[in-house]
């Protein structure tokens, strides 16, 4: 495991969430009237900066790929411009999609207390139907174009 993946799935997630702790107590927040709540509170500023941490930590890797290997061989047209644009709609698209759930994570977690293991495995199991669903219907003909078989002994067979 490359130092940088032990730094941000193991390490800096605890550094995050201990900072934003102490943060929010030492402004007095923690002693507020927001109570259970505070969770919701302090997940929306976590994420972000778990996210912009994860990107400025993979940055010099991703410059790398892109222009010394990519670039070069005519993978890719990016300058610096649409590279930098790129790191900042990855941003962008977490705090527009993935705060949200984890927003709705964070209140289930709270409302279902010993229960969470039914709830999580509840939604999984709906995802994965949605999806099971949605995959043959939805996604594969976006990106696959099909044609119906002949009329054939094997068919009929299959039938």
């Amino acid at each position: 495991m490359a130092w940088d993946s032990l730094f941000m799935y193991f390490l800096m997630p605890k550094i995050i969430w201990e900072f934003l702790l102490w943060t929010f107590h030492a402004w007095g927040w923690c002693d507020s009237d927001w109570g259970p709540y505070m969770q919701l509170v302090v997940a929306i500023p976590y994420g972000l900066i778990y996210k912009l941490l994860d990107i400025v930590v993979h940055m010099p890797f991703g410059i790398y790929v892109t222009w010394w290997i990519e670039v070069p061989q005519g993978f890719s047209d990016a300058t610096p411009c649409t590279y930098i644009w790129e790191r900042f709609a990855v941003l962008l698209e977490f705090a527009l999609l993935n705060v949200p759930v984890l927003l709705i994570i964070c209140l289930a977690a709270l409302l279902s207390g010993k229960w969470l293991w039914l709830v999580c495995l509840l939604t999984t199991g709906f995802f994965k139907l949605l999806i099971l669903y949605m995959y043959p219907v939805v996604i594969m003909p976006i990106f696959s174009s099909f044609t119906l078989l002949e009329e054939e002994e094997e068919h009929e067979v299959i039938y």
